[in-house]
């Protein structure tokens, strides 16, 4: 069944009506306008002064048509009930259902789910589309070091990989990503699924059904009693489900699993271990884990190039040197005003229509697990401990990741900004505090200074040769000027090592003596904290009454 055939629909739902049909056509343009789109989700939202229909794309909700009233709207509720067999008359309690359509010869799923509001009833429906087109590791993972950190996980013949982070953080697509990257013909590779997502080609898919004895444990039990080489569960929410996965990773198979709600990758571990895994089990079995989350892509087209200063770049944890420029992108965001002005003038951008951002990347914090952080895990060691183990490691976090992806102009700084709040609070926490930023630009220039001089030295030496006991005559006149830059060399160190122990007496920065290099850069370590976010309440207000008219005209809200 087509969602263009609007008369099939109408058979199927017995409306003969016409205030009936009139939903009906209203329903069904409303479906096929989020289809073509390419959204994920439909909100029909009813308040005081009307039904606000809403689209989400790119993570973003924007208004899809022009309000409607709360008793049109009411009918496209039911209507969409009765499509999804749910309870037309029960508006008083939540309720949830599926519509499955064709559109462009491929399946659409539809879950949807009801709520009781003050002015009706508040429905989404999120739209899961049935494809067989993933994402390659390269297309994921744009930050080349990140990139070889995975691809090395993935070259394990066994263990355990998790992939943790928020809700909608693209877990199942990096999981997928994962599992195609090891997609050959002569391996075992099968997925444990609820539900299917995406048809992944010359890869075997089981979808959970607990009412058959299909559950996740079961089936990964019969999965590895055919040899599996590779298996990927889409979730891991139960200890029997963490054990059966373990086991697993520990019987020479690559196990793959995502699990929900944490802010880094060493949080994933206290996870397992609190749901009853042994430790050494976990420590033995672990591989990697990889934490995510989505930041938007600035839309290349019309993406807008701007420079910042020295003070704005500190705000974000960049220090430079004055001849350093590192170009940024701005959004070209567009209000609705903006946007019409834009598409009467023929100025609109066709890529992104005014919404400045088109699509997301993927923001992540890759762990690996090396021996030493295996055998603190073993031992029980606490989460301060096992950061700090990840930090020596060189772990990349979230922020440092956005920041790069800010860098490569695929993201803006407002956006990371936006996602990351706590961490820019406390730099300029940090960099606010008495004479930071001149210690800064001092050590800055000592460094400068002293790279500059090592560079003149090694360039002598190198034209020179190495010294020897004897060396011609007419190389002296030019040696002798070395024991001066030595000299040089020794008191840039001595003034170096006094900035940064001034540094850290200050109580508010943590400066790590790994980072202090002889480098052209230089990188300060900041303690974060997490706020959380404040709950607000609302007044209730009455239902209105539901009633249309038999001989009323619904609007076109287009």
């Amino acid at each position: 069944m087509s969602i263009e055939k609007v008369e099939e629909e109408k058979k199927i739902m017995g409306v003969n009506k016409p205030k009936d049909i009139q939903v009906m056509n209203l329903v069904n343009k409303i479906l096929l306008k989020g289809l073509q789109q390419g959204v994920a989700e439909m909100h029909i939202e009813p308040h005081k002064d009307g039904c606000y229909i809403r689209f989400r794309k790119d993570g973003l909700l924007h208004q899809a048509c022009d309000p409607i009233s709360n008793q049109i709207a009411s009918a496209m509720i039911d209507c969409l009930k009765n499509m999804a067999n749910l309870e037309i008359n029960a508006e008083n309690k939540p309720q949830q259902g599926k519509i499955k359509k064709i559109f462009q010869s491929k399946t659409v799923n539809f879950r949807l789910s009801s709520l009781p509001c003050p002015y009706g009833e508040k429905m989404v429906l999120k739209l899961s589309y049935h494809h067989d087109q993933t994402q390659t590791l390269e297309q994921l993972i744009l930050y080349q070091p990140t990139l070889e950190l995975v691809k090395q996980m993935l070259n394990s013949p066994s263990g355990l990989i998790l992939v943790t982070g928020l809700p909608k953080s693209g877990k199942k697509t990096t999981l997928y990503s994962l599992v195609s990257q090891l997609n050959e013909y002569g391996a075992n590779i099968s997925t444990v699924e609820n539900p299917i997502e995406l048809i992944l080609p010359r890869i075997n898919q089981f979808e959970v059904c607990s009412s058959q004895g299909m559950d996740y444990d079961a089936i990964v039990q019969y999965l590895l009693e055919q040899s599996a080489d590779v298996i990927l569960v889409d979730q891991t929410k139960t200890l029997p489900t963490a054990k059966m996965l373990c086991y697993a990773a520990l019987s020479d198979c690559l196990v793959m699993s995502s699990i929900l709600h944490h802010g880094d990758s060493v949080s994933a571990i206290a996870s397992f271990q609190n749901m009853g895994i042994d430790a050494s089990i976990l420590a033995e079995a672990l591989v990697g884990i990889i934490n995510q989350r989505l930041i938007k892509r600035i839309c290349p087209q019309c993406r807008i190039p701007y420079h910042l200063s020295k003070a704005e770049l500190a705000r974000f944890g960049k220090y430079v040197d004055d001849e350093e420029e590192i170009t940024f992108y701005k959004a070209k965001t567009l209000n609705i005003p903006q946007i019409e002005r834009a598409k009467t003038k023929g100025t609109l951008c066709p890529n992104c229509q005014g919404m400045g951002y088109k699509g997301e990347i993927a923001v992540m914090e890759v762990l690996p697990i090396n021996q030493h952080l295996k055998a603190l895990i073993a031992q029980n060691a606490d989460y301060p401990t096992l950061k700090n183990a990840a930090t020596k490691a060189g772990i990349t976090s979230l922020f440092a990741y956005a920041l790069e992806l800010g860098y490569l102009g695929l993201t803006s700084l407002e956006e990371i900004e936006k996602i990351f709040p706590a961490e820019i609070k406390a730099i300029d926490t940090n960099s606010n505090s008495p004479n930071t930023i001149s210690k800064i630009a001092s050590l800055e220039k000592l460094i400068f200074q002293l790279n500059r001089e090592l560079k003149y030295l090694k360039h002598e030496l190198n034209n020179h040769g190495t010294v020897s006991s004897v060396p011609p005559q007419k190389h002296l006149s030019k040696l002798d000027d070395l024991p001066k830059h030595q000299q040089k060399i020794n008191l840039y160190d001595t003034k170096l090592e006094t900035s940064v122990n001034d540094l850290k007496k200050d109580e508010k920065i943590s400066i790590s003596d790994e980072v202090i290099s002889l480098d052209e850069g230089q990188q300060v370590s900041i303690n974060t904290v997490k706020s959380k976010p404040k709950k607000s309440t609302k007044p209730q207000q009455q239902k209105p009454n539901k009633a249309i008219s038999e001989n009323a005209i619904i609007p076109d809200p287009w």
